[in-house]
């Protein structure tokens, strides 16, 4: 199901396609000038503030244009609004911390400590966007529960009707459900094997609850071609459930038995069925799943050639999401030589495309996902991961286990919690009315302070298009930002009338659900035939979520979330070196990453920003970046092999550099003696703007796991045991760029400036920046 809350802001950067690479060389003369400012132009706080300074730092500046935009609000924050920033930054730090040994430590040391912990559960991952989402939960609720603030009889109707239902309304919308969903073995008199499709149950359920069970059904947003693929979403952790972790996991492991006990209950509440029924029955569910699990996410699993024209699989281990016991599944295992040529493998998996092309079951789902009769509508569509679809549709006669695993997936999708409610009902608003809401959340920020910020994102996405190196700017040149705006998907508010609101809270979700489809399919329908209502409606997949930031579909526009664009990621009147940290890392990284994923792809047809100079210093950077991550987490380089996690990795660094790149280019523009510059500091923190911007990085990325037991220490005999995703995310981005190292001052060699750097950006940017 589509995930929570469609941003207020959806930014758009438009893209025009050209045929050759544009823009100017670099300042070959830009280190020296900069080494000029980091001795020149060290600038100190405001008079009354504790000087930050000290240590290196590039040259700093304010926007072009005055100290005050027009209407009075001013670009500079107040000196109580400036000690309020330094402190709060103060807080996560553990100055004790060596910077250059740890600088995950040195900047989020205390991230736990100083967070409020209520309502956190036990091993919950506490991020800046989780908290700046609950953030907007309780602002949102607050709305929610005031009639004169939301005012919309159909999304109020939705919102107490989510909130009133008891446990009593549940167990009888359980019970039909059962018996409208093809039934369970275990209860009487909604069981006929004969006559079961789980085929058909996957469809509808698609259809009535937006639910990829088994089987994710999309279309493809330029072409509107159904597409079939594995699901995303598992019973097991992704890190367990691929078809590499999963043959090398004892099915005995501790990890097993908390997920059939998880299992285990959850049927007991919803069916009463006795311990050894339920345990039974847990067991069946996680089997099944299991067995699916050594077939998929086989895309996430590196592929390389050893030299001899022989393919060599690449093992996917463990990505390193910390477990309650967690286990380094394949941590020893090395690639295997399958002894076939690349030419061999690819031919086998068409031939699998093509068996799966013809398939009446898969044909089927299609037809009915689409809404159409069986045997009547489209038969072509798009097949991703075929491995899993074919053993899938191999395993059809295993009914009552297909039946187990749909009806407990289904469940505990839609069930209602029985604490916690008011949070999951504002929520599950949120995540079916996303316009509605994005406006009514909108209602909360000042239509003048919104337009200084979208002012703001568009100057400083126009600094980070120019930073990009001239061999990723054949076509980032020419990008254009528009109007933002505030329509941002979902069902079109227009079309509220259409939904049914006289039932329980299940029938209003089903309805919704329903009119958000038939939307869809008219998007998808040629411009003449598409209905009033799909004109104003948009596409599911260019839907941007509150507190995310990507290409659209189109790969023509760049969509950026609202709820991102509040402290302590964004403030108008922030330093400008905390928000290139920030908001110009994260614009810098969607630009990098979609590249990246472009070139990773399997189909490279359609390529964006190609430049073949560039793709062979990509190819040859991966296996440094991967090298460097196995190293990192395995303590040898030829473990690692997980695709998405090197990707991310390789964005991360790339961006960092570029948003750095883009603040000294603007600050190189300043005039040094620009009064406002001194603002670029603050106060408590005894750093230089450039350290400051390296810190705010840090912070931005700032995780841990929640624990109510203190952490224990380290054992000197395990030191991998630190060695997380959460410390990578920070420290090997820093540890790779050169400007960190200088300006906090670590030897070559350090764990927080390695002497064998990988980059994917051409020596000649590195070495005249």
């Amino acid at each position: 199901m589509r995930v929570i809350f469609s941003g207020v802001v959806a930014i758009l950067v438009m893209i025009s396609m050209i045929d050759q690479c544009l823009g100017q060389g670099y300042n070959r003369n830009y280190r020296s000038q900069q080494t000029v400012n980091r001795h020149s132009m060290n600038y100190q706080n405001a008079p009354g503030f504790v000087p930050g300074g000290g240590g290196g730092g590039g040259g700093v500046g304010m926007a072009a244009g005055g100290a005050n935009i027009v209407g009075g609000l001013s670009h500079l924050q107040s000196a109580t609004e400036r000690r309020y920033t330094g402190g709060e930054m103060l807080k996560f730090m553990n100055l004790e911390q060596d910077p250059c040994a740890d600088f995950y430590d040195y900047a989020c040391g205390n991230w736990l400590q100083v967070q409020n912990m209520t309502d956190v559960q036990e091993g919950e991952l506490i991020t800046l966007p989780s908290l700046l989402e609950r953030k907007v939960v309780h602002q949102l609720q607050r709305r929610l529960d005031n009639p004169a603030v939301n005012p919309h009889p159909v999304v109020n109707k939705f919102y107490r009707t989510c909130l009133s239902t008891n446990w009593n309304e549940e167990k009888l919308f359980i019970k039909r459900f059962v018996a409208n969903y093809g039934g369970l073995p275990d209860i009487k008199d909604t069981w006929r094997e004969r006559s079961y499709q789980w085929i058909e149950i996957l469809a509808r359920l698609k259809l009535d609850y937006n639910l990829d069970i088994l089987i994710a059904f999309s279309t493809a947003p330029n072409t509107g071609r159904p597409v079939v693929r594995e699901p995303s979403s598992t019973i097991m952790p992704a890190e367990l459930c691929n078809a590499e972790a999963s043959p090398q996991i004892d099915e005995e492991d501790d990890i097993f038995e908390t997920i059939q006990m998880e299992i285990k209950e959850k049927l007991q509440l919803w069916f009463n069925f006795a311990e050894a029924d339920a345990t039974r029955l847990a067991g069946d569910i996680q089997r099944f799943e299991f067995d699916l699990c050594k077939f998929m996410r086989k895309d996430d699993i590196l592929e390389v050639n050893n030299g001899n024209g022989e393919e060599v699989e690449e093992v996917e281990t463990d990505v390193r999401v910390p477990l309650e016991n967690p286990t380094n599944y394949g941590a020893n295992k090395t690639p295997r030589r399958l002894g076939r040529s690349p030419q061999a493998h690819h031919f086998r998996r068409n031939q699998k495309l093509m068996e799966l092309e013809s398939n009446q079951k898969l044909i089927n789902f299609v037809q009915l996902c689409m809404g159409q009769p069986q045997g009547q509508g489209r038969t072509d569509f798009e097949i991703h991961n075929p491995e899993y679809l074919q053993y899938l549709t191999s395993i059809s006669g295993r009914k009552p286990s297909f039946a187990n695993y749909i009806i407990y997936r289904a469940l505990s999708e839609i069930t209602l919690p029985q604490i916690d409610r008011k949070p999951y009902c504002v929520r599950k608003v949120m995540q079916v009315f996303p316009e509605y809401m994005g406006n009514l959340y909108q209602m909360t920020i000042p239509a003048q302070m919104r337009e200084y910020v979208k002012q703001d994102v568009v100057s400083i996405f126009r600094d980070i298009k120019e930073a990009i190196p001239r061999s990723l700017r054949k076509n980032i040149d020419t990008l254009q930002i528009s109007e933002p705006t505030y329509q941002v998907g979902g069902v079109e508010p227009n079309s509220y009338t259409a939904i049914k609101t006289n039932g329980n809270y299940w029938d209003i979700l089903k309805s919704i659900t329903i009119s958000n489809a038939l939307q869809q399919q008219a998007l998808l329908t040629p411009g003449p035939q598409r209905g009033r209502q799909a004109q104003q409606a948009m596409l599911a997949s260019n839907i941007v979520q509150a507190f995310d930031t990507h290409m659209a579909s189109n790969e023509k526009t760049l969509q950026f979330g609202w709820g991102l664009l509040q402290p302590p990621f964004y403030s108008y009147n922030y330093p400008k070196s905390l928000k290139y940290s920030s908001l110009g890392y994260t614009i810098a990284r969607v630009l990098i990453k979609h590249y990246i994923d472009e070139q990773f792809s399997p189909d490279k047809s359609h390529q964006p920003f190609t430049s073949s100079h560039f793709d062979d210093l990509l190819s040859q950077q991966r296996e440094c970046f991967r090298s460097q991550v196995s190293s990192y987490f395995f303590n040898t380089p030829e473990v690692f092999r997980n695709a998405s996690q090197l990707k991310d990795f390789m964005a991360d660094s790339t961006a960092l550099s570029i948003a750095f790149v883009a603040y000294n280019n603007w600050l190189d523009k300043q005039d040094v003696g620009n009064a406002d510059l001194k603002f670029e500091t603050l106060p408590k923190m005894n750093f230089s703007n450039t350290q400051l911007f390296f810190v705010n990085f840090a912070q931005m990325r700032c995780a841990d796991r929640y624990s109510k037991e203190p952490a224990a220490e380290p054992s000197q005999c395990c030191p991998l045991d630190l060695h997380t995703p959460e410390r990578l995310n920070i420290n090997g981005p820093l540890s790779n760029d050169e400007e960190f190292g200088l300006d906090f001052n670590c030897p070559i060699g350090a764990d927080m400036n390695l002497a064998d750097k990988c980059s994917i950006l051409e020596s000649d940017f590195r070495r005249n920046f």
